[in-house]
């Protein structure tokens, strides 16, 4: 009786080695290529829009294309923060001849309602601009991991952060 329950604890456990492991490698293998694939397209997409001083509604429409060409859905996070020079007067009244330097922030629904009616969302050099991208289906790879190991899909498994400050504007 002691060999049967062996034997069925090695048929379990090679059944496991044989199917399972190659899978989870293959599902693995398959976030790391979107992970490339969108940290691609992320750095091409801030590093252009930096370059040039703004973001061209086609350039995003690409980034939008290749992130649908993963099979995942994505969440993703714009914000432009406007450089601001505030002049700083005295207390009375008169110009100190100093500015402070703020920025006001710009966010995704703000930039896509100007690049939804085609047209080319513009920044000024000194600008920051940045870009986050996080996936908010649960790829195959976290599934296995779920059934295996008990983890919540919930979190995101492909985190894709980019931009910084604009350089030129040439627009």
């Amino acid at each position: 009786m002691e060999q049967v329950l062996w034997k069925i604890l090695g048929i379990f456990l090679s059944v496991i080695l044989m199917f399972v492991v190659p899978i989870m490698n293959l599902y693995e293998r398959q976030d790391n290529i979107s992970y490339s694939v969108v940290s691609t397209q992320l750095n091409q997409m801030t590093d252009s829009a930096r370059d040039i001083g703004g973001l061209d509604a086609s350039a995003y429409h690409t980034f939008l294309q290749a992130l649908d060409r993963t099979g995942n859905g994505y969440s993703i996070s714009l914000e432009h923060y406007e450089k601001v020079y505030v002049p700083v007067y005295n207390n009375d009244g008169s110009f100190s001849e100093r500015y402070h330097i703020s920025y006001e922030g710009f966010y995704k629904e703000d930039i896509e309602f100007i690049l939804s009616t085609g047209g080319f969302y513009p920044m000024n050099q000194g600008d920051m601009f940045f870009v986050s991208v996080h996936n908010i289906t649960p790829t195959k790879s976290q599934i296995v991991r779920q059934i295996l190991y008990g983890m919540d899909p919930r979190y995101p498994s492909l985190i894709v952060r980019g931009g910084g400050m604009v350089r030129h504007e040439s627009y």
